[in-house]
């Protein structure tokens, strides 16, 4: 038997065939045993099926055995698709260090508490990272520090954005 179809449709039709002639070879081999031990003549079989017990159960067991496939093979049509589950993630993803954003090229400082002045630092300040730091661009630091905010006195970005 070759592949199997594909649609629930056929393969119902392909089951009923196949437990039909199944039951129809069963039948045959009853009655070529029941004649065997009457000992009476041999009667002509059933139109196509073999005479012989051997071949019949030969028969017999390609039958059942293809019933078998088509059978397993309706019950994976059936069978509702299940959605696939979402895997955990590798021991390696999960303790790895979620990427950091790009550190800014400017940053201010807000004020925060018990500090009263905001301050302009360099992107990559040690002193700015402790707090929370808005990043900025160049122009913006510059009218920062010229508006009157504090540069910080670790990085001194006011140096280097009064060469740029």
């Amino acid at each position: 038997m070759g592949d199997l179809p594909p649609d629930l449709e056929r393969l119902r039709t392909l089951e009923t065939w196949l437990v039909l002639s199944l039951k129809r070879v069963r039948e045959q081999i009853a009655a070529v045993e029941r004649l065997a031990q009457s000992q009476r003549a041999p009667q002509p079989s059933m139109g196509d099926l073999p005479p012989d017990v051997v071949r019949l159960r030969t028969l017999e067991t390609w039958l059942a055995l293809s019933l078998d496939r088509v059978r397993e093979q309706i019950a994976a049509v059936e069978r509702p698709v299940q959605p696939q589950r979402a895997r955990w993630p590798s021991a390696a993803a999960r303790s790895a260090v979620p990427p950091r954003a790009p550190t800014p090229d400017w940053g201010i400082s807000s004020a925060g508490i018990g500090r009263s002045v905001a301050e302009v630092h360099r992107g990559d300040c040690f002193t700015g990272g402790n707090r929370m730091m808005l990043p900025i661009s160049a122009e913006r630091a510059r009218a920062e520090l010229a508006g009157g905010v504090q540069a910080c006195g670790v990085c001194r970005p006011d140096n280097v954005l009064n060469r740029l």
